[in-house]
């Protein structure tokens, strides 16, 4: 057997992915009796992003279908999950119906996934998952802390200011979006990023006290640096995201975007 790959960045890794990825997941979703129901035929079970995966329904053995079936995949395709990196939560109600840890005991390769309480968070793509939402109004805090420090960093680099400015464009603003889009932080902490960044590129350019901050969020067209405070790019990041499921191509999407707050 041959084993070949693509180098990170190659612009045909994700497509790879897809391609290697989609069958699995238009597998789960036809799984009787697994998912979770939200309204009508709609009860979803799985998410992916590249190779993350997810998977999750509203009984105990409907996950062990589903772990079962992704087992059975990565057996027939020859790929290999690192049960180290994986994470397994079950919770159910007790006599009292007060909610407990259930654990699922599911396994990879003879290997036990570690399992979690539902006090517990697991980073999936950078954001904490799990049922402490006071916690996710304050995940961002370490990120923007080290966003701090690299912005630092940049603007004490030697770098030429127009330099420093395309960077935090271009390599520190994306770093967030994913965050921005999925987590609901304190106005008070974003602004504290922005705050930390203006006053470093106004050092930097030797900008007079008298310097208006609008100047760093004018357009570049109309003479400003061309910023936008990340209170504003979580709104509109927000809204976006909300528009694209609105008008998803997929029936399913659009109608959980469409489905009321509980």
């Amino acid at each position: 057997m041959q084993r070949v790959g693509v180098f990170q960045g190659c612009p045909l890794s994700p497509h790879l992915f897809s391609a290697a990825i989609s069958p699995l997941l238009h597998a789960l979703q036809k799984l009787p009796s697994s998912g979770v129901q939200l309204s009508g035929d709609d009860r979803p079970g799985v998410s992916a992003y590249a190779d993350d995966l997810k998977i999750f329904s509203g009984t105990k053995a409907g996950v062990i279908a589903q772990h079962e079936l992704v087992t059975a995949f990565l057996d027939w395709t020859g790929m290999k999950a690192n049960p180290a990196k994986c994470r397994s939560m079950g919770v159910r109600r007790n006599g009292n119906g007060a909610v407990e840890a259930d654990d699922l005991d599911l396994a990879l390769a003879d290997t036990p996934i570690p399992t979690m309480t539902h006090h517990q968070p697991y980073a999936y793509l950078g954001i904490g998952d799990g049922f402490d939402h006071v916690r996710r109004r304050i995940e961002l805090v370490p990120k923007l802390k080290t966003l701090k420090q690299d912005a630092t960093a940049l603007i004490e680099s030697g770098l030429a200011p127009w330099q420093v400015v395309k960077a935090v464009k271009v390599y520190l603003y994306p770093r967030v979006e994913y965050a921005l889009r999925h987590l609901h932080p304190e106005d008070q902490h974003l602004q504290g990023f922005d705050d930390h960044l203006r006053r470093g590129l106004h050092h930097l350019l030797r900008l007079p006290q008298s310097t208006a901050k609008e100047f760093f969020y004018t357009p570049v067209s109309r003479g400003g640096l061309g910023l936008l405070p990340l209170v504003e790019q979580r709104a509109a990041l927000q809204i976006a995201h909300g528009w694209q499921m609105l008008h998803s191509p997929d029936p399913a999407h659009r109608a959980r975007a469409a489905l009321p707050d509980r």
